[in-house]
């Protein structure tokens, strides 16, 4: 079964489900705040958005917990939030996003067949994180322009591909390659790669630099 092998253990992160992103874009390190909202029946997966539903990017961790405790961006599961932002110490990003590298991976030819475990799940790992704004801006905004590029047909072939393969250990669920088969023969990889270059300026297109006044 596949490992993930970027996550930095946090006591603090796990005990109240709020974590330190890192997101490698043209060669420039960047973080967000990402988490669970505790206060919702699902415990929904968010991002912390400005008030255009932006996506909050610092240039350093300690001004994430700054900003939170200051209030001056509206919050989302506020009690534990805050109480994450107090106690808080860590450094070091609970994983990382390397979107200079996913532009590279996907040019790989016959990348079903080519591609190794770990630049599957790099690329793997960014979908689902698109995938969180993506059901958060239609939650918020009523836009469903990215939740539909989320779910483009190559994007999720690619996706059961890696969880296929390199995810699911119980055999009842490695099904997909023989279910599917043809998803596979009829993957066109200039589509998914088109559809990945845009999930990946779109992303970035939605953050909003904080700058400290």
């Amino acid at each position: 079964m596949w490992q993930e092998k970027n996550i930095e253990i946090d006591a603090v992160s796990e005990k109240y489900r709020k974590y330190i992103i890192g997101i490698y874009h043209e060669e420039k390190s960047w973080y967000v705040l990402w988490g669970a909202d505790l206060s919702t029946k699902d415990e929904t997966d968010k991002l912390w958005l400005n008030q255009h539903k932006e996506i909050l990017l610092f240039d350093n961790i300690e001004a994430i917990r700054k900003v939170v405790l200051s209030h001056r961006y509206r919050l989302f599961d506020d009690n534990n939030l805050m109480q994450w932002a107090k106690d808080h110490a860590s450094n070091q990003a609970y994983a990382s996003y390397d979107l200079d590298r996913i532009k590279l991976v996907i040019t790989i030819r016959n990348i079903l067949k080519n591609i190794i475990p770990e630049n599957c799940m790099e690329i793997v790992n960014f979908i689902n994180l698109f995938g969180d704004y993506a059901y958060q801006r239609e939650r918020e905004r009523g836009d469903k322009s990215l939740l539909t590029l989320h779910q483009e047909k190559e994007v999720r072939t690619f996706f059961d591909y890696a969880y296929d393969n390199y995810v699911w250990d119980d055999p009842e669920h490695a099904g997909y390659r023989s279910l599917n088969e043809l998803d596979y023969l009829r993957f066109d990889e200039e589509k998914f790669q088109q559809h990945i270059r845009q999930m990946l300026s779109l992303f970035m297109e939605n953050t909003a630099v904080w700058q400290e006044h």
